[in-house]
C-alpha cells in the first residue's frame, strides 16, 4: 500500500517535471498490533489487526462477547460492545502512527540497499523483496507482527509503503523475526 508521500512524489515526477530521486537505502520496519479480544477494556485510540486490516478505537470502552463483523471498506466503522472501531487504510497512507511500529528494546529498522537486485522488476502490480531480512532476537515479548513498512530514514523519515501479513505472528522472548527472501510484496493499492 503506497503512502501519500510516495504517491505525491511519483505524480510530481510523471507530471510537471519535478524531479525525485528514490532513496539509495530504505529501512524495513515491523508493524505490530494486538488481536481483538472479547470483553476487553479498550482505551481510545488503541489499535487491533483483524480481517487483514488495522482498526482504531475511535470510541473507547469494553468490547462485546463475540467478534464484530469487521468492515472491509476503507474508513468503515463497526460497533463492538461500547467500543467503536474505525478501519485505518486511509489514515495509514498519511503516515504510520508510532503506536504501530515495534518498540521493543532489541528492535531497529533494517537497512536495505534500494536496487534492482533487492527489489526486482514488479510483477502483476507488486514489487517483491528478493533478499532475506533478519531483525534482532527479542529479549522480551515484542508484540504481534502484522506487517512491514518501508521508510526513507532509519528513524522518523517518510513512510513509503506498507505490506500487511495475512498470517500475523506473535513474538515472545528469544524469538527471531526473519523475513524470508521473496516473501514480502509491496503493491500500489
Amino acid at each position: 500500500m503506497k503512502s501519500h508521500y510516495l504517491a505525491n512524489k511519483l505524480l510530481d515526477l510523471r507530471y510537471g517535471g519535478a524531479g525525485w530521486t528514490p532513496p539509495p537505502t530504505v529501512y524495513l520496519a515491523r508493524i505490530v498490533a494486538p488481536a481483538w479480544a472479547a470483553a476487553a477494556v479498550i482505551a481510545l485510540n488503541s489499535y487491533v489487526y483483524e480481517a487483514g486490516r488495522i482498526f482504531k478505537a475511535t470510541t473507547g470502552g469494553t468490547t462485546g462477547g463475540g467478534a464484530p463483523a469487521w468492515p472491509n471498506v476503507d474508513g468503515g466503522t463497526v460497533a463492538d460492545g461500547s467500543v467503536v472501531w474505525t478501519e485505518q487504510t486511509i489514515a495509514l497512507r498519511a503516515g504510520l502512527p508510532s503506536a504501530l511500529e515495534c518498540s521493543s528494546a532489541a528492535y531497529a529498522r533494517q537497512a536495505i540497499t534500494n536496487n534492482a537486485t533487492n527489489f526486482p522488476n514488479a510483477v502483476n502490480g507488486g514489487k517483491g523483496l528478493a533478499l532475506p531480512v533478519a531483525f534482532a532476537t527479542e529479549t522480551n515479548p515484542a508484540g504481534r507482527t502484522v506487517g512491514f513498512a518501508l521508510f526513507d530514514q532509519l528513524t522518523g523519515g517518510n513512510l513509503l509503503d506498507i505490506a500487511f501479513s495475512q498470517t500475523p505472528k506473535d513474538f515472545v522472548a528469544f524469538d527471531k523475526c526473519d523475513v524470508p527472501a521473496n516473501s514480502l510484496t509491496f503493491t500500489e493499492t
